[in-house]
């Protein structure tokens, strides 16, 4: 059985309110579409395993609650309601204690920017990597 969702869904981490993922998946309409389908298709010739598409009833790719279970696709694949999840999931520690991750499909120009920070003159700036502490 294939986990699957994404279907203008919103990403619960960090980016909370960033629509779906329709250039990796796309289930809005049959046929499902994105590089994940096709290479999906690939495994299936391949293989030749039967499956069937699942979508998380929330909607999203899955974090951890208190309690240490998951909710998303992440939460399906820890109660093995699925055997496979597809999308673009960033790995983490955590979540690579619920499932297996294959090596990275695809690199992309993502980033995270932030302001240049302001430089300062600072007549004693050359002293600053050392300390007083020699401990360890």
């Amino acid at each position: 059985m294939l986990a699957n969702t994404f279907d203008n869904t919103m990403f619960e981490s960090m980016f909370e309110h960033v629509k779906g993922w329709p250039v990796y998946i796309n289930v809005d309409k049959e046929p499902y579409s994105g590089y994940m389908i096709e290479v999906f298709k690939i495994m299936i010739d391949q293989f030749k395993f039967c499956y069937e598409y699942v979508k998380s009833s929330d909607g999203l790719w899955g974090s951890p609650t208190p309690n240490g279970s998951w909710f998303g696709l992440m939460g399906i694949l820890q109660r093995k309601e699925a055997d496979i999840a597809l999308g673009p999931f960033a790995l983490s520690y955590q979540r690579a204690q619920v499932a297996e991750f294959t090596v990275p499909l695809i690199q992309t120009e993502h980033a995270i920017t932030y302001k240049t920070p302001s430089r300062e003159s600072d007549i004693l700036g050359f002293v600053k990597p050392y300390t007083l502490d020699v401990s360890n």
